[in-house]
């Protein structure tokens, strides 16, 4: 039978005691310092991804300026072979509520995407009227000697693509205004 007092005994509850005393906090603070460091990684990748989407917003909407300048000085005889690109804006689109914490701003680019749709809809409209020869040769009636149905249409088209090319001009440029401000940050 093993003595209470037996030496082997005590060593091993001191080297227990030891082990349970130092051991735990520092499974702690060592657990601890691997979620600090997982976080600023997480901190760290989400600023980088936002400046991405940031940058990438920017060179879009600059872009888009550059091809709605011509647009908003558009002359009757002339026709828009072009269309806005989309596909970053509309494959950011739920990404940026994420990314960026101004709502406000989320809003403003979606107000560019949704007007940037409705403008190349009309420039799609406006290429097919242009290019459809039945349009041209038709004549209304009772609308006049020379008046086709071209004529009809493509007048206020061209007035709404001129209008419309005019205000997302300005929603780009006030965007982009705020698009810097946040790349300043």
């Amino acid at each position: 039978m093993i003595s209470f007092l037996d030496v082997g005994f005590w060593q091993q509850l001191v080297v227990t005691v030891v082990g349970v005393v130092f051991g735990i906090p520092l499974a702690l603070w060592l657990n601890r310092r691997q979620e600090e460091r997982e976080q600023k990684t997480q901190v760290t990748e989400l600023a980088q991804r936002r400046e991405q989407l940031v940058n990438a917003l920017i060179a879009t909407l600059t872009d888009a300026t550059t091809v709605l300048k011509p647009l908003r000085d558009l002359d009757a005889g002339r026709i828009a072979y072009v269309s806005l690109d989309l596909t970053l804006l509309d494959s950011t689109a739920s990404l940026k509520y994420e990314l960026l914490d101004d709502i406000e701003l989320c809003k403003a680019i979606d107000g560019v995407r949704y007007g940037s749709m409705q403008l190349n809809r009309k420039l799609d409209l406006h290429l097919r009227i242009y290019s459809d020869g039945a349009l041209r040769a038709i004549h209304r009636a009772g609308s006049g000697a020379g008046n086709t149905l071209y004529k009809e249409m493509h007048a206020p088209l061209l007035t709404d693509i001129k209008k419309d090319a005019g205000a997302l001009i300005t929603a780009c440029n006030e965007t982009l205004r705020k698009l810097e401000e946040v790349r300043a940050l």
